[in-house]
């Protein structure tokens, strides 16, 4: 939600800046970086179910050994990323290659580097946060997120304001989530007396036994590299940056509305994952419906009021620089409505580190998505990029909710009933 929310602050701040060519550029800059953020394998979401898990069921030892395992890991990763990025920027022309007009190859090869670095330090901010989610602490982990995205964001901000360009605003980013993830770690040892960094109880066994959850858990940010940030370079590519700043927008506007429900579903999996963890399986079945019911309710207001207010917000919000689109507007909000309603049930297999299956279904259907956006985009332009990622989601959202059903025996037609059911009650509970 944050992150949206920010981006919303950053479009009438870089347009002003930058001008339509130079937020385009700076997008597709950022989204290689981004794609990269999956380079962890998923290992800090898996190592961060699997903690959880075991303080639950009450092995502490166990929690002990993934942290660090995972640390000595995502360490290693860092380093050969950031080795590759450097190089393959230095040696390619991919200033050339995108058409930029206001980033040059030397500038383009400093910013990446420093995104990538801004991503090693996120890896770490994200096991430091299956620390405090693992004992309870879930509220202060999604603090420190929220923080650590403010300060990179202000970093990116002040940057710009002094007339900085993209390597300075990417520099911005870094020393915001460093400062950042200092706090987070400063908090975590003075309340943390056991699960500490060091190597002693890590273990080639231990990551070995995180290898096929993390590398299942990977398709997840790899098919969301594919849609956002995939999206992004085959529209800048076909119809130019200037669109990609039009597109980004609109999908922004429509996803600002509807993030904040999200927060239900982070909510839910560490309640699902320590339910798992002491074999509670009924607590499994009620959190799933009651976050279906909430989730559904209000993400169908919230798409009612986006349709009455989106055009005016929209032209206040980019000072009538970009031109509103209709057609992929109200696309790409029903491509957001029916994302928001899978999220709850997709965190059954994923909360309980049984997600494999789910995992490749995900990023098949993500894969043919983009594949089909190189025919849509030259046919239908930009209501074509949307008319695909809404066709995803819907797939995604019946593969869900076929996987779901099995795995906690519910019948899809229960489930759907009892979503369909308002929920205001229920909603003031998962709030508090």
């Amino acid at each position: 939600m944050s992150q949206l929310f920010m981006r919303l602050a950053e479009i009438p701040l870089l347009l002003s800046f930058w001008g339509a060519q130079g937020y385009g550029e700076w997008l597709m800059i950022t989204a290689l970086p981004t794609a990269l953020a999956l380079s962890d394998g998923g290992l800090t979401k898996t190592a961060q179910r699997q903690m959880t898990m075991q303080i639950a069921g009450q092995n502490e030892e166990g929690a002990i050994a993934t942290y660090q395992s995972t640390w000595i890991t995502l360490l290693l990763v860092s380093v050969v990323m950031l080795a590759g990025v450097a190089t393959a920027t230095y040696i390619f022309p991919l200033a050339e290659l995108f058409k930029f007009t206001t980033v040059n190859d030397s500038s383009l090869l400093y910013a990446t580097v420093l995104l990538t670095t801004q991503i090693a330090i996120m890896f770490q901010c994200g096991l430091l946060r299956g620390a405090f989610t693992c004992r309870g602490n879930y509220a202060t982990g999604e603090m420190y997120q929220v923080l650590i995205y403010v300060l990179s964001f202000i970093g990116m901000c002040i940057a710009i304001l002094f007339g900085g360009n993209v390597t300075a605003a990417a520099a911005g980013m870094v020393i915001g989530t460093s400062i950042g993830a200092l706090c987070m770690w400063r908090d975590l040892i003075s309340r943390e007396k056991r699960i500490r960094h060091g190597m002693k109880r890590a273990s080639i066994t231990e990551m070995k036994k995180l290898f096929l959850p993390s590398i299942s858990n990977l398709s997840f940010p790899l098919g969301d590299a594919i849609n956002i940030q995939g999206s992004r370079i085959l529209i800048g590519l076909i119809l130019g940056p200037s669109f990609v700043a039009g597109f980004s927008s609109l999908r922004t506007l429509c996803r600002v509305a509807l993030q904040p429900l999200l927060a239900i579903s982070r909510t839910i999996e560490p309640e699902m994952a320590t339910a798992y963890g002491a074999s509670n399986h009924e607590t499994i079945k009620v959190l799933l419906i009651k976050g279906s019911q909430v989730i559904f309710w209000l993400s169908l207001i919230a798409c009612v009021a986006l349709i009455a207010l989106g055009p005016t917000v929209f032209n206040l919000w980019t000072h009538g620089e970009l031109a509103f689109n209709w057609p992929v507007f109200l696309l790409l909000t029903a491509s957001s409505f029916v994302g928001a309603f899978w999220s709850v049930g997709i965190m059954v297999p994923c909360a309980t580190n049984r997600h494999m299956r789910i995992s490749k279904l995900y990023l098949a259907i993500q894969i043919a998505g983009c594949g089909a956006l190189v025919y849509l985009i030259p046919k239908l332009g930009e209501a074509g990029a949307a008319l695909g990622l809404l066709a995803v989601e819907v797939i995604i959202c019946i593969a869900v909710m076929i996987t779901t059903s099995r795995m906690l025996d519910l019948p899809m037609t229960s489930w759907l009933k009892k979503t369909a059911t308002p929920a205001i009650g229920d909603l003031a509970k998962l709030m508090k």
